[in-house]
């Protein structure tokens, strides 16, 4: 943790200085006061190193707004994170409301209810609206889980591979019972690794989906899961038929770059659908797989409750919004229509770095 390595590289600093003392060979009163200070300034440092770092993070995250209580409580859910993990691929927070920051940007949230969702989860709940039978599936980033919790327990799908870069997240997920089940699900194989470097050194390995709810499109290294270079290695490992399913956070690029590079697609909300087959959507399909959808055994949907009949006509009802300008969660945009609109967009490259310098 940044505390105690603050704490180490302080208390190294003064035993150099008492070294660098007994060197000079001072006299002997001199001597005796100044290792006094060193050791008072050793003692002051360790006690008090847990106050100067108390919320050290949530006032990163908050900024002007970290002394403003109601929006603190309102957004995180209390004054402190419920969870630090800090390694050497990042700082990971979660807020008391089960929020996820990675190197303080959003990163999803525990969550896998599609009746009280929260944080779009019905986007991994629709992946047999646009894949007839996806059996094997590539899911590049974990974080907090609730994706790979939804997919792992798809009726269809009888594997997934997860590759994170980040292990930090495994801790988290193991200590929540939302998500714990994955860490022990036989359908799931996790590695950790970088995407990009997985997929090069598995050549062999073909899925009939792969997704990737991935970073804000500005963030550093967000080119990595953007560019045409990527998409091109992504389109190689995917069975005839398959379907990259990837976050664009709204970025017109980001858009025109996976159509640029396939030919056929769509985006579902900030989503894009993207193949080298026409995707073959089907609403009842889709209908047929929520009704037996079940996460640890709990339905997903209570039919006996009418909020759940409800929201299940609710979700359903996306597949009606093709090319229509409604408010999220239910936007659907064709092939066609996205180029049209983003015919002007720049296409992202490995060379270019895409939007990262843009914010």
């Amino acid at each position: 943790p940044l505390r105690e390595v603050c704490v180490v590289l302080t208390l190294l600093g003064l035993a150099l200085a008492f070294v660098f003392l007994l060197k000079a060979r001072p006299a002997k009163i001199t001597l005796i006061g100044c290792a006094s200070g060193i050791l008072l300034a050793g003692i002051f440092v360790t006690a008090a190193s847990q106050f100067l770092y108390r919320d050290m993070y949530e006032k990163m995250l908050m900024k002007w707004s970290y002394p403003l209580s109601t929006i603190r409580n309102n957004f995180l859910g209390g004054p402190q994170f419920g969870a630090i993990v800090e390694n050497k691929s990042g700082v990971i927070t979660v807020s008391q409301k089960g929020v996820v920051f990675g190197g303080g940007v959003y990163d999803g949230a525990f969550s896998v209810s599609l009746v009280e969702d929260g944080n779009w989860i019905q986007r991994p709940y629709a992946l047999s609206y646009f894949h007839p039978d996806p059996k094997e599936v590539l899911m590049v980033g974990l974080a907090s889980g609730s994706w790979a919790q939804v997919i792992a327990n798809h009726p269809q799908v009888e594997h997934l591979t997860i590759v994170e870069i980040n292990p930090g997240y495994l801790s988290l997920i193991k200590n929540n019972p939302l998500v714990e089940s994955l860490l022990r699900n036989p359908k799931v194989h996790i590695d950790i690794d970088d995407g990009r470097r997985w997929l090069i050194h598995n050549r062999d390995r073909k899925f009939d989906a792969i997704i990737m709810n991935t970073t804000h499109n500005w963030r550093c290294h967000s080119t990595n899961l953007l560019s045409v270079e990527f998409l091109q290695m992504i389109r190689q490992h995917l069975n005839p038929g398959g379907v990259h399913f990837y976050n664009t956070t709204d970025s017109d690029e980001a858009e025109a770059t996976g159509l640029k590079v396939f030919p056929f697609g769509m985006l579902l909300q900030t989503f894009m659908v993207v193949s080298d087959s026409p995707l073959q959507l089907d609403a009842q399909r889709w209908r047929d797989i929520l009704v037996r959808y079940s996460i640890d055994g709990q339905p997903v949907f209570d039919f006996s409750r009418e909020r759940d009949r409800r929201r299940f006509e609710e979700v359903l009802s996306m597949t009606t919004t093709m090319d229509r300008h409604v408010n999220y969660p239910f936007l659907l945009e064709s092939a066609d229509h996205v180029r049209a609109r983003t015919a002007g967009a720049r296409i992202i490259t490995d060379d270019n770095m895409g939007t990262e310098w843009e914010r």
